[in-house]
């Protein structure tokens, strides 16, 4: 126990040195001509602890690498929190929000789903699979996953995969993916708008900006529809993926596996050891990170932000002491979720001062020491990535393509129904 001690604490200080190195450096762009490369201190973040990690220069342990993974779910959870917050205040606006709206987010399920899953069973993948494919892979689903199958499964290995596609390309290959079809003739701006709240912020921006060249006469439609997809993709996003896509992700692959699958060793090694650790301890410093990175990278005061941060570590440990009293079993980011969203609702006494606290927290702060413990946790798994190699750009450009596509079809169609074009 006391190894296992020290060695969080070894990785909680490489992880604040990370935060605050990359937070410093901040977002740099590099343009390659067909569009921009946005580089965040998350992705650096990613890749430092990743060399950190990595198994030939020895500065971390096996143990210390698994300690990492296990860390990082519990990292996941206060971002669940602040993503929650996020959404109370907006509650309203879905109350209104019209049947289009609801239809077109099934599609952005069903599209990677139904694209990405045959694709990466034919080229190899096993159950890494499911983690890329069930969804477009962004922070909330990686935490889905993570709190599902645990950060050391094959599953999160695929998911982080399409993550750091995601992140990487996704922008660009979004923007060029929305040029062809908006110049395709085939579908509406409004619903190719819709299709373009992918749940991703630079995904969105880069497809919506392709949009409005294309159609001029019809920007304002285009930011109005597409924000308020992506506000539909922010409030049920999360519970279609928990209760609808995974499952059904699950059950496909168990169904198809045998029938296209091919042989692969990618999923030979799963789990790692798994150390108990001081949860609430562990909320607490993730809160101080990133305080930290919130402070260095868009200079917000420690102690201006200060009572937002311990807020988000309360709903989160209010989540998660709930989840434990249940009779049944429950995943713990639903209710860290809800009642997130409950404290921020214009319908809880306080709303409003609890919503303007924990907004002095950027999201992008909580997200950076999540990707450094990520990146941490790397080295163990060096073997299985190298083995998903290529394959995982390949389901990654699917994926991506599926949920812009059946999202756009599926609003295209209810459009129509209704009589509106």
């Amino acid at each position: 126990m006391a190894e296992a001690r020290v060695n969080e604490y070894k990785l909680h200080f490489i992880v604040l040195i990370l935060v605050a190195l990359t937070e410093f450096i901040g977002t740099k762009k590099i343009s390659i001509g067909i569009g921009v490369i946005a580089l965040f201190p998350m992705l650096y973040a990613l890749v430092l602890g990743g060399a950190i990690s990595w198994p030939k220069f020895k500065f971390l342990s096996e143990k210390e690498m698994n300690v990492a993974a296990n860390i990082l779910g519990v990292s996941f959870l206060i971002f669940i929190a602040k993503l929650g917050a996020n959404i109370g205040p907006e509650l309203p606006k879905l109350l209104g929000s019209g049947v289009s709206l609801i239809v077109q987010e099934m599609g952005h399920i069903v599209g990677t789903i139904a694209l990405g899953l045959p694709v990466a069973l034919w080229l190899g993948l096993k159950r890494e699979a499911i983690g890329a494919t069930y969804s477009l892979d962004r922070e909330p689903n990686l935490a889905i996953i993570v709190d599902k199958f645990g950060a050391n499964s094959a599953e999160a290995r695929g998911a982080l995969g399409v993550y750091v596609c995601g992140t990487l390309f996704g922008a660009i290959y979004m923007s060029i993916l929305a040029s062809i079809l908006g110049s395709s003739g085939l579908f509406h701006p409004i619903s190719l708008a819709m299709g373009a709240a992918v749940g991703s912020g630079s995904m969105m921006a880069a497809a919506t900006g392709s949009l409005a060249v294309i159609f001029p006469e019809a920007q304002k439609d285009i930011a109005f529809y597409s924000g308020a997809a992506n506000l539909m993709m922010s409030i049920v996003g999360t519970y279609i993926c928990i209760f609808f896509s995974l499952p059904v992700t699950q059950k496909l692959y168990a169904w198809l596996e045998p029938i296209i699958g091919r042989k692969s060793a990618s999923s030979a090694a799963e789990g790692g050891e798994k150390k108990r650790m001081n949860q609430i301890l562990t909320i607490f410093i993730i809160g101080f990170i990133a305080l930290i990175g919130n402070w260095i990278g868009y200079k917000v005061p420690i102690m201006e932000s200060l009572p937002g941060i311990l807020l988000l570590a309360v709903i989160t440990l209010i989540g998660m002491g709930f989840t434990r009293i249940l009779p049944f079993k429950s995943p713990v980011i639903v209710w860290i979720s809800l009642f997130a969203m409950l404290a921020t609702s214009p319908f809880f006494p306080g709303n409003e001062y609890t919503a303007a606290a924990i907004a002095k927290i950027n999201l992008l702060a909580l997200a950076t020491p999540i990707l450094a413990y990520a990146g941490l946790s790397l080295g163990k798994d060096v073997h299985l990535f190298k083995q998903l190699s290529w394959r995982i750009v390949v389901v990654s450009l699917v994926v991506f393509t599926g949920t812009f596509l059946f999202a756009t079809l599926f609003a295209e169609i209810v459009f129509k129904f209704q009589g509106e074009f």
